[in-house]
C-alpha cells in the first residue's frame, strides 16, 4: 500500500502537483530504455548451437522538490522486474509494485558551508574502477539493475577546491552469526588548479563487520590519485588514475578458497589507468581515443598477502562481450588496452558510428596461461533528438585457446562469441 500510495504521489499526480504549486520548485525527469541483443558461442564452439536472445526494459522516473527554503527531497523509482516474453503485470500486485524506490534522500543545503545528502541515494560516476552507485549503463548485461547505497553524503566546493565524503552501508546483517554488515567510509578531495590539470585524491574503506562475538573484521582501503586535463599544444585530452589496497582480508574465505585458512593477509594490490581523447574535424566530428589499464594478480595464494588488486563496488567493465556477456566486471588480475574511433558525418549530424579494439590479458599467469584474447566492438547510433536516441552494436570476443579451454574444457573451441544488440533510449 505505501508503495502503491508513492507511485501514485510521484508518477500520477507529478504534473498536476507542480501546476498547483504544492510542492514548491517540483522537478521531474525519468527514462525509458529497452534492450534487445542475441548471443551466439557463449560456449566458444560453433559447432554446438547455443545462440540466445531477449529483450529487456527498464523504467525510471525521478522527482526533486523542496520541502522548505534549505532542504530540497530526491525521489527515484525504478521498474526493471520484466522481460519481453514474460507473463503480463496487473495493476493489482503487479505493475505499481514492482516500481522500487532506489533514491529517497533529503539534502540539506548550505549547513556548515556545505550540501549533506541523508538517505537512499546514487554515488560516484558510470565506470569508475573504485566506487558506483547507480543505473548500470552501457555495455548492459543480461539484466538492466540499478544499485544504490544508504548513508551520508557531504559536498563541499569553493573556488577551485572541491570535496565530498560518504558514510553508508553497503549491506546489512539479516542472521546471527553468519550475516555481516557491510560499511562504506570515504573522502574525495580534487583541485582545478587550470585547463592543463585538475588534481584529485580519495581514500575509501570497505569494512566487513561480523556478528559472531570476536570475529575479527574485514578492511579493504583503497587510496589513490587523479589528473585530467587537455595539452595545451596538441589538444589531446588525459586522464590518469593510480590507486593501491591496504589493509586486511579476515573473510575466513580467502584467497585459497578455504574457509579459514590463512585470516588477516595483507591488501597489497594495485591498479592503475591511461586514457587520451582527440578531436577532430574532417567532413564531420571524429573522435579517436585509447586506453591502457592494469591491476596487480596474486599468483600465490597461499602466503599471507592478498596481491591481487580489489575495488570496493567497481563499475569498470570494458566490451560489449567481456564485461557484458561474460559478466568481468573491475581490474583484479587484468590487463587492457582499448583503440577507438568513432565519426559524426558533417551533413548528417544525427548519426555516429564507431569502432573499438580491445586485448585482454592476465597480469599474472593462471594454470601456466597470462593470455585471454581480443575484441571488436562496432556500434551506430541514431540520435533523433535530445530526448530520443537508438543504437545498433556488434561485439565479437576471439579467445586464446588456453583460456577457453581452462572454462570449458580440453575439448574447448576458440570460436568468437558474438552479441549483436539494439538499443532505444527515450527522455523525459
Amino acid at each position: 500500500m505505501k508503495k502503491l500510495m508513492g507511485m501514485l504521489a510521484v508518477v500520477a499526480f507529478a504534473t498536476s502537483m507542480a501546476n498547483a504549486e504544492l510542492l514548491k520548485n517540483f522537478k521531474y525527469n525519468g527514462s525509458v530504455e529497452v534492450n534487445m541483443r542475441d548471443v551466439n558461442n557463449a560456449d566458444f564452439n560453433k559447432k554446438t548451437f547455443d545462440e540466445s536472445n531477449n529483450t529487456l526494459s527498464r523504467v525510471m522516473i525521478g522527482a526533486n522538490f523542496d520541502l522548505n527554503e534549505d532542504v530540497n527531497a530526491q525521489v527515484t523509482a525504478v521498474k526493471n522486474a520484466r522481460n519481453y516474453g514474460n507473463a503480463k503485470q496487473t495493476v493489482a500486485g503487479g505493475t505499481i509494485d514492482s516500481f522500487n524506490f532506489e533514491e529517497a534522500y533529503l539534502n540539506l543545503k548550505g549547513v556548515f558551508g556545505a550540501d549533506h545528502k541523508v538517505g537512499r541515494q546514487y554515488y560516484g560516476n558510470a565506470g569508475d574502477m573504485i566506487v558506483y552507485y547507480g543505473p548500470l549503463m552501457m555495455p548492459y548485461v543480461n539484466a538492466l539493475t540499478v544499485n544504490a547505497i544508504d548513508g551520508y553524503t557531504g559536498w563541499w566546493k569553493q573556488d577551485k577546491w572541491a570535496v565530498n565524503a560518504i558514510l553508508a552501508k553497503q549491506g546489512k546483517a539479516t542472521s546471527v552469526p553468519l550475516g555481516t554488515d557491510q560499511d562504506l567510509r570515504g573522502i574525495v578531495g580534487s583541485y582545478d588548479w587550470r585547463k592543463e590539470a585538475k588534481i584529485g585524491a580519495y581514500y575509501y574503506q570497505g569494512m566487513t563487520e561480523k556478528n559472531a562475538l570476536n570475529s575479527p573484521k574485514d578492511i579493504l582501503n583503497v587510496m589513490g590519485l587523479k589528473v585530467n586535463g587537455v595539452c595545451p599544444v596538441t589538444g589531446i585530452e588525459y586522464t590518469g588514475e593510480y590507486a593501491m589496497n591496504t589493509g586486511r582480508n579476515n573473510d575466513n574465505i580467502v584467497a585459497s578458497g578455504v574457509a579459514g585458512a590463512n585470516t588477516d593477509n595483507k591488501y597489497s594490490g594495485s591498479a592503475y589507468k591511461l586514457n587520451l581523447k582527440y578531436a577532430h574535424e574532417f567532413m564531420g566530428k571524429w573522435d579517436f581515443s585509447g586506453e591502457y589499464a592494469a591491476g596487480t594478480g596474486d599468483k600465490n595464494l597461499t602466503d599471507k598477502k592478498v596481491k591481487a588488486f580489489s575495488g570496493i563496488n567497481s563499475d569498470y567493465r570494458p566490451g560489449l562481450v567481456w564485461a557484458a556477456e561474460r559478466g568481468n566486471v573491475g581490474l583484479g588480475n587484468l590487463t587492457t588496452w582499448n583503440l577507438g574511433a568513432s565519426w559524426t558525418p558533417e551533413k548528417v549530424n544525427r548519426l555516429t558510428a564507431g569502432a573499438k579494439y580491445y586485448h585482454f590479458a592476465m597480469t599474472e599467469k593462471s594454470g601456466g596461461n597470462d593470455k585471454i584474447g581480443n575484441e571488436l566492438d562496432l556500434c551506430a547510433t541514431w540520435k533523433h533528438s535530445e530526448n530520443v536516441s537508438i543504437m545498433g552494436s556488434y561485439g565479437s570476443f576471439a579467445p586464446e585457446k588456453k583460456y577457453a579451454q581452462a572454462i570449458f574444457g580440453a575439448t574447448a573451441k576458440k570460436d568468437a562469441e558474438t552479441r549483436m544488440g539494439l538499443d532505444l533510449m527515450v527522455k523525459f
